[in-house]
């Protein structure tokens, strides 16, 4: 190897390990910033209210499911009002299932400290 291609190495290395640094700090800030931001906005959130929040989607996609069952008859066509009430409950069940998968991932990140949660 070349000093000219030891001293390339070198550069880049350290290039990489400058970038590694520097997304490890934002991704600590951003963790910092969540936490403090959830936490504020939502200060009871605690494990018995997750709960409560997936037994509510639960409930919401039944909701769809069923509504889907009822309007579904062999031969017989959906009229408008039919498929407005589908179309209803299949946006509530989707918005609440984003919301719940956005505790999932808000959890999995360390946005929300679950040991602060068990606490409440």
């Amino acid at each position: 190897m070349t000093q000219k291609s030891k001293s390339a190495f070198a550069t880049e290395f350290d290039q990489s390990r400058q970038m590694t640094t520097f997304l490890n700090e934002l991704d600590m800030g951003i963790r910092a910033a969540n936490q403090e931001i959830v936490h504020e906005r939502i200060p009871d959130l605690s494990r018995e209210k997750a709960f409560v929040f997936a037994t509510m989607v639960a409930r919401l996609r039944a909701d769809y499911l069923d509504a889907a069952f009822r309007h579904c008859s062999p031969g017989a066509p959906l009229d408008s009002e039919a498929i407005e009430d589908l179309r209803a409950k299949r946006l509530t069940y989707e918005e609440a299932r984003e919301a719940f998968q956005a505790l999932r991932h808000a959890i999995e990140v360390g946005y929300i400290d679950i040991e602060q949660m068990s606490k409440r």
